[in-house]
């Protein structure tokens, strides 16, 4: 098995501060990556796929039509996501991207009801969809909701140049879409970032 060598900006995001717990740590992996898309520096979109892809198929998976589930694996994996089983290792369409991040949250118990949005703080995943139509979305929140309206600063991937973004907007809400379920970011990634990446 080969290690990773990540460059020097994505390395600093790799590795969690020792006041960070797990969601502030994704938090400020999102931040960092604000941007990056298939058409705006997408050397950068490689490296963050070397996070869970093999080296050869990094520039692939890369070259792809990206997704916001292909970008929430690769930061889970950044961020120190439990790689038990390899499962984070198993190359995938990008079209089961968010149902791989899904039935990973069932698998680490960190699928909490959407009713309980006013839970989640930075770090925390945000599941839309419409039931019975394949308009599944996910983001990140990168704050703690207000407690009235929900609206907090959000960011993910899935957007126009399928770039990884921040925005402010109703979590509960997304394109119309409703939020279906929340992500942990304690149950899925409660392991501090290894210095290295396994293959």
């Amino acid at each position: 098995m080969a290690f990773v060598t990540y460059p020097d900006w994505l390395q600093d995001l790799h590795v969690r501060k020792p006041d960070e717990n797990a969601g502030r740590h994704i938090a400020r992996i999102v931040r960092g990556l604000q941007g990056i898309s298939l058409t705006h520096e997408r050397e950068r979109l490689e490296a963050l796929f070397l996070a869970n892809e093999a080296p050869e198929r990094a520039a692939l998976v890369a070259s792809m039509k990206t997704n916001c589930g292909t970008s929430m694996r690769a930061i889970y994996a950044l961020a120190g996501c439990d790689s038990a089983d390899r499962y984070l290792l198993d190359p995938y369409q990008v079209g089961m991207a968010v149902a791989w991040v899904l039935e990973q949250a069932r698998i680490n118990g960190a699928l909490v009801a959407a009713s309980q949005w006013r839970r989640a703080g930075p770090g925390w995943g945000l599941h839309y969809g419409t039931p019975g139509k394949n308009d599944d979305h996910m983001e990140w929140a990168l704050d703690t909701p207000d407690p009235h309206t929900g609206s907090v600063e959000h960011g993910g991937g899935g957007r126009p140049g399928n770039a990884i973004t921040i925005a402010r907007g109703d979590i509960r809400w997304s394109s119309g879409r409703p939020l279906r379920a929340l992500i942990d970011p304690e149950l899925m990634a409660d392991n501090p970032a290894l210095a290295d990446n396994p293959y």
